[in-house]
């Protein structure tokens, strides 16, 4: 740790060592001491990081607490010396002591020389054996002869280490070298005074865990456009699957509004622009009415708005957990001195809190929107009569209309697991995402928007959206404090699919 003049710990750090410490206090912490820990754990990242000086410091202070912990002291009742140098007391002639005289440095100890010596046998060849030298006994400490020193420490305005001897002020490095009869240079001035702190086992632990997550503690890059297609390609598959699983195993004649539940309810105002309820649902029977308009289009419509506003848009990328008193004090503490530095801070924790509460639990979560959305479908579907001559056809035996909808059950279940697992994953990267759905009579985007069937390409001109089976994939900067930023503001990442209508048709 040679170069530069020594530096004190600077308020933000003694912050995090305190932070430490106060960790480890259940009654502080209460119920929420998992949180804690994993927050507690990155405090000491605060720290400046143009300073490497700082962490080469305490990276040292653990090494050396270390060995010392390997060669059998006890830490505890051990004193804090420099670094690289050995601590000592040496009793003068007139038995006054002076604490912690500065010896020569460890590492300059004298090399004991060898002596060799040849041993003559007289049936084989000479041999050397080396012997070591006796050791030099060490020089005498040269004492001056005088009167009796009266010698105290006293605390200088700068907090510099002072003796006062015989009411005369001198610098303790002076003193000490003027007993010791040597002369004192800058560099030694600098070694006695560096001042080691004390780091508990526990507290290395905490700070590597924390150095090596905080180096990977902030947003990734965003992966390619290609990346989110394909996976949204997929889903897609799996959704119409799942269409058609259901209707084998619930035949189904059409959908009638008027029993549908809140859900649904809530789900048909996402397609269609509405001031009142009971307009959204006249405006869904016209639309099921259409006879471009299919019944697994209907389906497919309202498993994609459940998938895309509570798996996608509604997937909350903060923890909705309560921070303890302890752990918010320290964080508005640190925040006057380093606002960065918490800020960062916040980006690692939210992340890790990710990792380590909602990922968890997104199985449960999908299971939770498998059964919503069958509920849905159960409160619209009007089955049909079993003189029609297509249920003879739609409907089977009870044994395959069970197992039909346990693969309903299981492939909608994967298709909300699937879509929350890739939202978790978009939120590690640095661009936030959002779905955005086109309600009908929007005109159509060629840059957003795709059309469900390849019948109009030549009427995109002059065409409207007639209804949103897929929403679009938007990316927007994290600077955006938005929930739901404008669309002129985002990068297309995945187009919509829609089905378009000719505007005189509308």
């Amino acid at each position: 740790m040679a170069g530069g003049p020594h530096r004190r710990w600077s308020v933000e750090e003694n912050l995090i060592l305190e932070a430490l410490v106060d960790a480890n206090k259940e009654k502080i912490l209460g119920k929420r001491g998992e949180l804690a820990r994993m927050i507690y754990e990155r405090l000491n990242e605060c720290a400046p990081d143009d300073n490497s000086r700082t962490v080469e410091k305490v990276r040292y202070k653990m090494d050396h607490y270390i060995n010392k912990l390997k060669r059998g002291r006890r830490t505890s009742r051990a004193k804090p010396t420099s670094p690289g140098l050995v601590g000592e007391q040496i009793r003068l002639r007139d038995n006054t002591h002076l604490d912690s005289v500065t010896t020569c440095p460890s590492s300059r100890r004298r090399q004991v020389p060898k002596v060799v010596m040849s041993l003559r046998s007289s049936t084989g060849p000479r041999r050397k054996l080396e012997l070591p030298h006796p050791p030099t006994p060490p020089a005498p400490v040269k004492q001056y002869p005088g009167p009796k020193l009266s010698i105290r420490e006293i605390q200088g305005p700068r907090q510099e280490r002072m003796k006062q001897v015989n009411a005369q002020t001198l610098p303790r490095a002076a003193l000490d070298s003027e007993l010791r009869g040597t002369t004192t240079t800058a560099s030694d001035n600098e070694r006695s005074a560096r001042s080691m702190m004390e780091v508990e086992p526990w507290e290395r632990k905490h700070i590597e865990i924390l150095r090596s997550l905080m180096a990977q503690g902030s947003y990734s890059a965003p992966p390619r456009h290609s990346h989110v297609r394909t996976a949204l390609s997929n889903i897609t598959l799996q959704i119409e699957h799942s269409i058609e699983c259901y209707r084998q195993a619930h035949p189904c004649s059409y959908l009638d509004l008027t029993t549908a539940s809140d859900d649904a309810r809530d789900l048909s105002q996402v397609s269609f622009t509405a001031s009142t309820p009971s307009t959204v649902v006249d405006m869904m029977e016209t639309a099921s009415s259409h006879p471009a308009i299919w019944l697994d289009d209907i389906l497919q419509l309202f498993i994609s708005n459940a998938v895309f506003t509570w798996a996608f848009n509604g997937f909350k990328e903060d923890p909705q957990t309560q921070m303890p008193s302890a752990v918010q004090r320290t964080f508005n503490r640190l925040a006057q001195y380093d606002p960065e530095a918490v800020r960062r801070l916040n980006i690692a924790t939210k992340l890790d809190l990710l990792d380590a509460t909602v990922k968890p639990r997104l199985p449960v979560y999908a299971e939770e929107f498998q059964i919503r959305l069958f509920n849905i479908f159960k409160s619209m579907r009007v089955a049909p009569s079993e003189t029609d001559p297509a249920c003879e056809v739609a409907c089977g035996s009870p044994e395959y209309s069970q197992a039909k909808h346990r693969e309903f059950k299981k492939i909608t279940r994967t298709v909300f697991l699937d879509t929350l697992s890739l939202r978790a994953d978009l939120a590690r990267c640095d661009r936030k995402y959002f779905a955005q759905f086109f309600k009908q009579g929007e005109p159509f985007d060629e840059e957003s928007m795709e059309p469900h069937r390849q019948d109009m390409e030549n009427a995109f001109r002059d065409s409207t959206v007639y209804i949103c089976l897929r929403p679009a994939i938007l990316s927007f900067p994290r600077e955006s404090d938005s929930e739901a930023p404008s669309p002129s503001q985002g990068v297309v990442v995945v187009k919509a699919k829609v089905v378009v209508t000719r505007s005189s048709q509308a």
